[in-house]
């Protein structure tokens, strides 16, 4: 890759009474996205301010980039001001200028995606649109940084670490704890991260100068003695749902017998379910940021993706859809209480930020009784009221207790685990399922009750 990729590349004016107004993006046509190009680090004067260039390109013309992902911070600081190549303005975040000082090349330029420069944040068409087509981005380029923040002297040690490991090295117990920080960095627990790392082919981790690949990683984490070895269940989301073994458990779970566009909704619920308690800064990216996990998604997800409408109404289409292709599973994902909204009860509140993973074991009982030949025979939407036709069996008779298992503290886990089996010890009332029902419904019966009862 040449130095000058592009022929309007020009080198910068710093005078500051030519920067009389902001970059205005042009409309972007069919496959077409923009790249910034970022200019070398000159060695004179020492930290010099950060320049690049914004261009069109088409997904399909061949143009070798790199995608980015970066960390934000808990306090973003206020934004800093970039010129670009016509003396116009750009604000961007603390975060990705510091981000951008580290990936600057001290003698080349640097071709990146980076959605929070690239996309047009202001239109709403634009960034629908955009994300339609995320999922093909990331793929396209040739590798994704994802840039966790500045480095530590811990951070450094697992770095270093982590490549050993790769060679067959044992990792030291030690390490515990630089593990949890390094799972603590906001990225790990950032819903975008879920699409940037999945969607990748050639994923690589960046913490200030330090880099390592994703194999690395995976290295690292399997090489602790096993004792102290994390489960694939207990990685951060974004590990977790790029883990092969992780993906191909959703395999067992679907009917024989489904149709693509099933397939890929209960998906794309199944990966709801499995990032509950990933965070966004807007409420309608945590639903429609993960949309671009789906591989040629079908047009009736598709024309779901529209960030003129809000979340309550957002939140609603997409809990239909489910309804209708993943039936009645979307109620065991609904907790409670809730923040009072607009919301009807039926309709999951993504915004609790409530990890319920734990479900995902349950749902092969919702997907083999629901099927869509069936499902009119179950419910019906009417007037935005969820109607569930069924039997009265009984009453509650009791509640067994709450177990927490969010926490990431195996020993705190196991202790809980022995409470709550004393517990249950106490309880004395029994449930008999009725002998012609499904064995799956027989055996949901005997499910813990984990909410107050509710009105849906």
């Amino acid at each position: 890759m040449s130095s000058r990729p592009f022929p309007d590349s020009k080198a910068f004016s710093l005078d500051p009474s030519k920067m009389s107004y902001s970059y205005q993006y042009a409309p972007l046509q069919r496959s077409m996205i923009r790249v910034v190009e970022l200019l070398q680090c000159p060695p004179d004067p020492p930290d010099p301010p950060i320049r690049f260039n914004i261009n069109p390109v088409s997904l399909k013309s061949g143009t070798k980039f790199e995608a980015v992902s970066y960390a934000w911070s808990a306090n973003p600081q206020p934004v800093k001001i970039i010129l670009v190549q016509d003396n116009s303005q750009i604000a961007v975040s603390s975060d990705c200028y510091e981000m951008l000082g580290y990936l600057r090349y001290p003698n080349k330029n640097r071709i990146l995606w980076i959605d929070s420069i690239c996309v047009d944040q202001c239109g709403a068409r634009e960034i629908s649109e955009q994300l339609k087509i995320m999922g093909d981005i990331y793929e396209t380029a040739f590798q994704t940084v994802m840039f966790l923040g500045k480095s530590t002297p811990g951070s450094q040690q697992l770095f270093d670490m982590a490549r050993q490991s790769q060679l067959g090295q044992p990792v030291d117990n030690g390490m515990i704890g630089e593990r949890e920080s390094l799972f603590r960095r906001s990225w790990f627990s950032n819903i975008w991260a879920v699409q940037a790392l999945r969607r990748s082919s050639q994923p690589i981790f960046i913490c200030g100068s330090d880099t390592m690949t994703l194999l690395s990683l995976q290295s690292f984490l399997i090489s602790f003695p096993r004792d102290q070895r994390l489960e694939v269940y207990d990685y951060p989301e974004p590990l977790r749902l790029k883990d092969q073994f992780f993906q191909r458990h959703l395999t067992d779970y679907l009917p024989g017998n489904a149709q693509p566009a099933t397939i890929q909704a209960q998906e794309l619920f199944w990966s709801f379910a499995a990032t509950g308690s990933c965070m966004s800064t807007n409420p309608p990216d945590r639903i429609l940021a993960l949309m671009p996990l789906i591989i040629n998604a079908p047009l009736s997800l598709h024309r779901l993706v529209d960030y003129s409408q809000n979340f309550d109404s957002i939140s609603y289409d997409f809990a239909s859809e489910f309804l209708r292709e993943c039936g009645l599973s979307v109620l065991s994902v609904i907790r409670h209480p809730r923040p009072a909204g607009n919301l009807p009860s039926w309709v999951p509140d993504w915004t609790q930020n409530v990890d319920t993973s734990d479900h995902i074991e349950r749902m092969p009982c919702f997907f083999r009784d629901y099927e869509p030949d069936n499902r009119e025979e179950y419910f019906r939407i009417e007037s935005r009221r969820l109607i569930i036709w069924g039997a009265r069996y009984g009453e509650i008779q009791d509640l067994g207790p709450v177990l927490q298992i969010s926490q990431k503290d195996h020993q705190q886990r196991r202790e809980d685990v022995e409470r709550l089996m004393e517990e249950l010890e106490s309880i004395n009332s029994v449930v008999y399922a009725h002998e012609d029902w499904p064995t799956s419904i027989q055996t949901g019966m005997f499910e813990l009750i984990r909410a107050e009862p509710q009105s849906i």
